[in-house]
């Protein structure tokens, strides 16, 4: 009989959702159709106050053809997905791909789900079945959202959203909306009422999909008058007051959806108002500081340290946050922020250089080092290895207490070869050092500890070894990051 493997990685170690002391659980039994033995199913679990991956729980398929979990968390609910591990003969190496799209959980879930994916270049295309405690709300959800036949008619009727050139929204009724309330209301009695608020607010905040890349595409087309954009300000929020609004309704609350609906909203409201001014994220503390209350307001900000650049005044926010932040885990989200960083050096940690060889991270103890991640075609890697990092290395090239560590993410070693050659996320100079995380990709310890979910991410280390920041704006301009090199080599 093949043992299940279960093996649990925190994907950043100052989350602490996943604790010993634990206090719910739920089951979730997978049958994959076409599963084979050596196929590993990766169930990620997604913590709802930070909307990022906390944990990964994994599973080999047993004698029965089941791959089974059993979660242990001090969360009463959260969200998870699947991907699948697969051994590729024609390119020898293991690949993973997304095979569910994100479902909510509640404790004491103890769910059988049969599976099938087709594999697709862009999206997942999968069916669901589900069965056991619970099932309801993963049934209904995979019906909601993932049947495209449903969906498919009113897609040709309805145009997501539009603006007038003096940036009046266009209001269109997505019957959509109408059609998925009546599902959900038709299997009330099916669900728990906190399944029941999600999935409303989950569907109420589904339309318009594309209004904030509508909203900035018809803002950078305003008129340079002052008098002009001054009535499209007006406009905006006269006719927007209804688009994914900040409440403190249970479901808005748990709502994975509508928290990033309503961030992006809040995002685009920010713009609108100081346009044209361009740098707008430091802006974004203050603002929901005064414009929203409860809860939401701790959610938003949570949301909005863990997941975006933070500020060079990072420590004083937070201190501030703390003044007003009353519920138990909102105050307790914000205290794992103030925590330090996850040491990097000492931990053993190596990587791939470009000759094949093993690059230990311990080894440059003693020097200040900052580390450039990164993978090949990202556009946004480019421009920072273009307008800061190659500077900060010309402007370092004589320190021999300095060094880079430029660290891509990419699998394929001779992707990553060609990758090296273009010079558009690195060179070969003698204080960068070029390394890929090899095989196991964004799945390697160092890449999880320290919670890189986005590219480019750039980490600095002193010359104890200490991690100092981790995403922080100043590591992201050139100016700032120059002045505190300058303090620290």
């Amino acid at each position: 009989m093949k043992t299940i493997f279960l093996a649990l990685s925190l994907f950043f170690l100052t989350d602490g959702a996943f604790s010993q002391d634990t206090q719910h659980s739920f089951i979730m039994k997978v049958h994959l159709k076409d599963a084979v033995k050596e196929d590993t199913l990766i169930l990620r679990l997604v913590d709802e106050w930070t909307l990022r991956k906390s944990s990964e729980i994994r599973s080999a398929m047993d004698h029965s053809g089941i791959f089974k979990f059993h979660i242990n968390t001090n969360r009463s609910r959260g969200y998870w997905d699947i991907k699948l591990l697969r051994y590729n003969p024609l390119t020898r190496l293991r690949e993973e791909r997304t095979v569910t799209s994100l479902f909510s959980w509640e404790e004491n879930d103890d769910i059988l789900l049969h599976l099938s994916n087709t594999p697709e270049m862009v999206g997942i295309s999968s069916k669901y079945l589900f069965e056991g405690n619970g099932s309801a709300k993963y049934q209904l959800r995979a019906d909601l959202f993932d049947n495209e036949s449903l969906r498919a008619p009113y897609l040709k009727e309805f145009k997501s959203c539009s603006f007038t050139s003096d940036m009046i929204y266009i209001q269109e009724v997505n019957p959509f909306i109408k059609v998925r309330v009546d599902m959900l209301n038709n299997k009330k009695n099916e669900l728990s009422e906190t399944a029941y608020s999600i999935l409303k607010k989950d569907i109420e905040y589904s339309s318009p999909e594309s209004f904030s890349e509508m909203a900035d595409y018809y803002m950078q087309r305003m008129k340079s008058n002052e008098d002009f954009i001054d009535l499209c300000k007006i406009n905006y929020f006269n006719s927007t007051k209804a688009i994914f609004p900040v409440t403190q309704d249970y479901g808005f609350l748990h709502s994975m959806l509508a928290i990033k609906k309503a961030q992006k909203k809040i995002f685009t409201d920010i713009r609108m108002t100081y346009y044209p001014e361009s740098n707008v994220l430091n802006r974004y503390y203050d603002y929901i500081k005064v414009n929203t209350s409860g809860e939401a307001r701790e959610r938003l900000l949570i949301h909005y340290f863990n997941n975006y650049k933070k500020s060079e005044h990072i420590d004083s926010l937070l201190q501030d946050a703390g003044s007003f932040f009353q519920t138990r885990e909102g105050i307790a989200e914000l205290n794992k922020l103030k925590s330090p960083y996850p040491p990097s050096v000492g931990m053993g940690y190596s990587f791939i250089d470009s000759e094949g060889k093993k690059m230990n991270l311990d080894d440059l103890k003693g020097k200040v080092i900052l580390i450039d991640v990164y993978n090949p075609g990202c556009a946004p890697c480019v421009r920072l290895y273009k307008n800061v990092i190659s500077k900060v290395k010309t402007k370092f090239a004589q320190n021999p207490n300095f060094v880079i560590v430029s660290l891509s993410v990419e699998r394929k070693n001779d992707i990553w070869q060609k990758t090296l050659k273009t010079g558009l996320y690195t060179s070969f100079s003698s204080n960068t050092i070029n390394v890929f995380t090899g095989e196991i990709g964004k799945n390697h310890p160092f890449i999880l500890q320290n919670n890189i979910v986005s590219n480019p991410s750039v980490i600095l280390i002193d010359a104890s070894g200490k991690t100092l920041y981790i995403n922080n704006e100043i590591l992201f301009d050139y100016r700032k990051l120059v002045t505190l090199l300058q303090t620290l080599i």
